[in-house]
C-alpha cells in the first residue's frame, strides 16, 4: 500500500523527501519566497509559507510536495510535487521549483524524473501531467527531457497553460 504522504526517494544526486513543517520553513520561504522563482505569486511572508507548506505536505496517499536535498551536503536546492490537478480532473501533475542558485544544473529533471518514475511503478498512474506557461522555456525543456510531450491547453488561475503528458509505458491510449 502507498505510504500517506510522498515517500523519500533517492537518486544519484539527490533526496526527494516530505517537507518538515518544523525544521524547513526558512529553506521553504526562501524559495516560495522568490519572485523570480515563484513569478506567478511569491508568498508575501514566512507566515504565508508556512500556510502553504501545511497545505501541500499531504496530498493523498503517495502524494505530496517534497523538499529537493543535495546527498553530498544536505542543502535544500528546491521543491518537487505531484499533486491533484486543480481542475478537478482525475489527472497527476509532476511540478518543480529550483532556487535560483540552483538552475541549470539538472536538479529539476532528476528530481522530476524520481517522481514520474513513483508515480508509474509505486502508484501504477496511466500518466503525468505538467500544467507549463508558454513562454517559459526551462520547465518546457525540463518536460521534453522526461519524454513529456504538449498535447492541450487549460486556463490555471487565469492564465493559458500547455498540458505536458507522459504516458507509462504499460498504459494504453487513444493518440
Amino acid at each position: 500500500m502507498a505510504a500517506m504522504v510522498l515517500p523519500e526517494l533517492q537518486t544519484r544526486r539527490l533526496c526527494v523527501r516530505p517537507w518538515v513543517a518544523s525544521a524547513d520553513l526558512a529553506d521553504f520561504h526562501r524559495i516560495w519566497g522568490d519572485p523570480e522563482v515563484i513569478w506567478w505569486g511569491a508568498m508575501v511572508d514566512a507566515d504565508a509559507s508556512r500556510d502553504l507548506m501545511e497545505r501541500v505536505i499531504d496530498l493523498g496517499p503517495g502524494l505530496g510536495w517534497g523538499a529537493v536535498v543535495l546527498q553530498s551536503t544536505g542543502e535544500i536546492v528546491g521543491n518537487a510535487a505531484l499533486t491533484p490537478t486543480p481542475d478537478g480532473r482525475a489527472d497527476i501533475e509532476v511540478g518543480w521549483h529550483l532556487a535560483r542558485v540552483h538552475w541549470g544544473k539538472g536538479y529539476a529533471t532528476e528530481a522530476a524524473r524520481a517522481l514520474v518514475d513513483h508515480a508509474f511503478t509505486a502508484l501504477g498512474l496511466p500518466r503525468v501531467v505538467a500544467d507549463i506557461v508558454p513562454g517559459n522555456e526551462r520547465s518546457r525543456a525540463v518536460a521534453a527531457r522526461l519524454g513529456m510531450q504538449p498535447e492541450e491547453t487549460a486556463t490555471r488561475a487565469g492564465r493559458v497553460h500547455d498540458v505536458w503528458v507522459r504516458w507509462s509505458d504499460a498504459a494504453t491510449h487513444l493518440d
